[in-house]
C-alpha cells in the first residue's frame, strides 16, 4: 500500500512541476527554519553554561549615565571598593581582561596567541578545574613593591619585582608543550617583560562566554595572575570585565532588597550602588547563540542579559555598577 502511494504521488508531482517545485522548496525552508531555531534555543536558553552553579553568577559593568557611557569596564580601586562592598549577598567577585600578543613559539618564531589577566581567585569563582599543576594562589597577586616617589634620594637597591605566574588553556598546553606535565614549574619567555611561570594547566573546554560588545577572547591560550593594587589615583585607567558570585541560598527577592552601597572618588564623582532584579531580554544575543552570565546593571542603565538566564542589576546615580548572567 505504502509503495502505491509513493508511486502515485511521484506521477502527480510529475504531473506538476510547478507545484512539485513549490512544495519541495517550502518543505525545505520549514525543515531548516525549524533546525536553526532549535540551534539557537537549545544553545541559549536549554544549554547551561558551562560553569559552576551558573545561575549564581553576575556579570558587574559601569555605567556613567551623566556622559552616557555604556558597559564601562572597572579599574584596579573600583573592582576592588566592588569586591569589598558588596560581600552581603556576594560571596566574592573576580576581574579578567583579555587581548592578543605575540609569543615565542619553541623553535623562537612568534606565535599570535591570545591571553587572559585575572584577579587570583578567578578560576575559583568560575568553578574551572585543573587538569594539571595548580590554580592561582592569593599570594600569586599581591601587588608590587611601591616605587620610591619621583625626585626622592634612593634609600637602597629598588626592591626585587615579584614574579608573573601563569595558567594555561589546555589546548596550548598540548600545542605548545605536547601535553608534558614537566612544562608545569617552567617559564614562558613572553616579548617586552618577565617571563611568567607556568603554575597550571586548565581542563578541556573552559571557555569566557561574554556578550558580544565586550569584545573579549572566548578562547584565551594564557591566562596570568593580574597583581591589583588598590590604586585611587588612577580610577579613569580603566580595563576589567567583573564577574560575581551570589551566595548559596540568595534569592531574587533578597538581592532586590540588599543594598550595597561602596563609595569611590572617580573624576570627582561619588559612587553608590544598589542590587534589584530585572527582565531577561537581549534577542541579538539569542540571535547569535552567545550565552553570558547575568548583569549587574545601572538602575538607568540598558536591561540586557543572555536569554539563558535571569539578570540582576545594580544602579547607582552618577555612575553605576551592573551584573550579568
Amino acid at each position: 500500500m505504502l509503495s502505491k502511494d509513493l508511486i502515485y504521488a511521484f506521477r502527480t508531482l510529475r504531473k506538476s512541476p510547478l507545484f512539485a517545485i513549490t512544495a519541495i522548496v517550502t518543505i525545505a525552508l520549514g525543515i531548516g527554519t525549524s533546525t536553526a531555531i532549535f540551534s539557537v534555543t537549545n544553545t541559549v536558553l536549554l544549554h547551561p553554561l558551562p560553569y559552576r552553579a551558573a545561575d549564581r553568577l553576575v556579570l558587574a559593568c559601569s555605567d556613567l549615565r551623566q556622559r552616557n557611557v555604556k558597559d564601562f569596564p572597572f579599574s584596579d580601586a573600583d573592582f576592588l571598593d566592588l569586591r569589598n562592598g558588596a560581600k552581603s549577598t556576594f560571596e566574592d567577585f573576580a576581574a579578567v581582561n583579555t587581548g592578543r600578543g605575540p609569543v615565542p613559539q619553541a623553535d623562537g618564531t612568534p606565535e599570535q596567541v591570545r591571553f587572559a589577566g585575572v584577579s587570583t581567585n578567578f578560576f575559583h569563582v568560575m568553578g574551572a578545574p585543573m587538569a594539571f599543576g595548580r590554580a592561582f594562589e592569593d599570594a600569586d597577586g599581591l601587588p608590587q613593591p611601591p616605587a620610591p616617589p619621583a625626585g626622592a634620594a634612593p634609600a637602597g637597591p629598588p626592591p626585587p619585582q615579584l614574579p608573573v605566574f601563569a595558567i594555561l588553556s589546555h589546548g596550548y598546553f598540548e600545542r605548545r608543550f605536547g601535553g608534558n606535565p614537566s612544562a608545569i614549574g617552567q617559564a614562558l619567555p613572553v616579548p617586552g617583560g618577565p617571563s611568567p611561570i607556568v603554575v597550571g594547566v586548565l581542563s578541556p573546554g573552559f571557555e569566557l562566554l561574554f556578550p558580544p560588545e565586550a569584545n573579549m577572547e572566548q578562547f584565551p591560550d594564557i591566562w596570568f595572575a593580574a597583581r591589583i593594587a588598590y590604586d585611587t589615583a588612577n580610577r579613569n585607567n580603566v580595563q576589567w570585565r567583573v564577574i560575581g558570585r551570589m551566595k548559596q541560598g540568595v534569592t531574587p527577592a533578597r538581592a532586590e532588597r540588599g543594598r550595597h552601597h561602596h563609595r569611590a572618588t572617580a573624576s570627582h564623582q561619588s559612587r553608590s550602588s544598589h542590587c534589584r532584579p530585572v527582565h531577561p531580554a537581549r534577542a541579538d544575543e539569542a540571535a547569535s547563540g552567545q550565552r553570558s552570565p547575568a548583569r549587574y546593571s545601572g538602575a538607568h542603565g540598558r536591561r540586557h542579559l543572555s536569554a539563558a538566564h535571569r539578570l540582576r542589576q545594580c544602579g547607582e546615580p552618577d555612575a553605576g555598577a551592573r551584573l550579568v548572567t
